[in-house]
């Protein structure tokens, strides 16, 4: 005793000569354009775009790094203030132009304002040793010619 959908009287079902091809276990049916109930219509996938709430990537900051080099070289090594200096700079300038977080904009004009105090440091003291040097030459040429 056959069954309408192609079976047998076990339950087995068998394939039907005038019946579409069957796809192998597990494969999914495929999406049908005309809304046939059951499935869906697949929407055209267009170029994807970005939504405008979405921020806009950004690179990764050195404000942090720069800071860290302002404080170093106002406090321990100051040829390291104007490295400080030109990257607080660059970090600004890269928050304006909204490249970078504009949470690092506080950071980098501190990392600036820490290399220029650290650079007038660096300058003064060079300026000092270029002048205790030329007075210690000064007073070595006078003790070695009046000796």
């Amino acid at each position: 005793m056959a069954n309408q959908a192609g079976g047998d009287s076990h339950g087995v079902l068998r394939p039907q000569e005038h019946a579409d091809e069957v796809p192998p276990w597990g494969t999914p049916p495929p999406a049908r354009r005309d809304g046939e109930p059951g499935h869906t219509v697949e929407p055209e996938l267009g170029p994807q775009v970005v939504h405008p709430s979405w921020p806009p990537r950004r690179e990764a900051g050195h404000a942090v790094l720069a800071l860290v080099l302002g404080l170093v070289g106002l406090f321990l090594f100051p040829p390291l203030a104007p490295v400080a200096w030109v990257m607080g700079r660059r970090e600004v300038r890269a928050v304006d132009e909204g490249r970078r977080d504009p949470r690092n904009r506080a950071l980098g004009q501190t990392a600036v304002v820490l290399g220029v105090i650290g650079t007038v440091v660096l300058a003064l003291g060079v300026a000092l040793l270029a002048i205790l040097l030329i007075l210690l030459f000064a007073a070595v040429t006078l003790l070695l010619l009046h000796a």
